[in-house]
């Protein structure tokens, strides 16, 4: 699947992009979970590893779209974002990850699992 989704980003001139937009609904239209362990295909932690830290490590900014989606639970939001401070610090993230389509909700959700 890794080498599904960077082909999807491209390269203008030989120099790399700095931004990419990971659309949740072309990996999955229901996420749910939180650990791999409990569902592979689902969970918030599959798509941290697999897709997001990924692209975290490859681009300077990520927006993460939310559009045509069901939304995710709160342990899908734990499961995906909650352990990127393992990588990074909360300021870091705060630089390279954005969110489309989603509710002011959600994204406060989102920075408090990030932050605790």
């Amino acid at each position: 699947m890794r080498k599904w989704i960077f082909s999807l980003f491209t390269r203008k001139k030989g120099k790399p992009l700095t931004t990419t937009t990971l659309k949740l609904s072309e990996w999955n239209i229901f996420p749910f979970g939180e650990l791999r362990a409990h569902y592979p295909l689902t969970s918030g932690e599959t798509y941290r590893e697999d897709f997001l830290l990924p692209a975290l490590k490859t681009f300077d900014t990520v927006y993460v779209d939310f559009g045509e989606i069901i939304s995710p639970g709160s342990s899908w939001l734990v499961g995906c974002f909650g352990p990127l401070t393992d990588t990074y610090s909360v300021e870091e993230l705060k630089q390279k990850l954005k969110f489309k389509n989603t509710s002011q909700v959600d994204k406060g959700l989102i920075w408090r699992y990030i932050r605790e």
